[in-house]
């Protein structure tokens, strides 16, 4: 009875260290695309907005501005 009960929390213990592992992992990929995102679009929205204004457009910094609306 004892062995089975060890065996089984050594099951668990490993599971949750795999879901542990996977979810820290998953956090890292979010922070990491959120901190990649302005990097990317900065060169097409350069473009863009050069092109637009006949200008030569640079930006220093980008700031994403979420704006959440709640309707109760």
């Amino acid at each position: 009875m004892s062995k089975k009960l060890l065996s089984h929390s050594v099951k668990i213990l490993k599971l949750g260290t795999w879901i542990g592992g996977i979810l820290a992992a998953l956090v890292v990929l979010v922070v990491a695309v959120v901190m990649i995102f302005p990097v990317l679009i900065q060169g097409p929205l350069e473009a863009q907005l050069s092109e637009l204004s006949d200008l030569d457009v640079k930006y220093l910094s980008l700031i994403l501005i979420l704006k959440m609306t709640i309707y109760f």
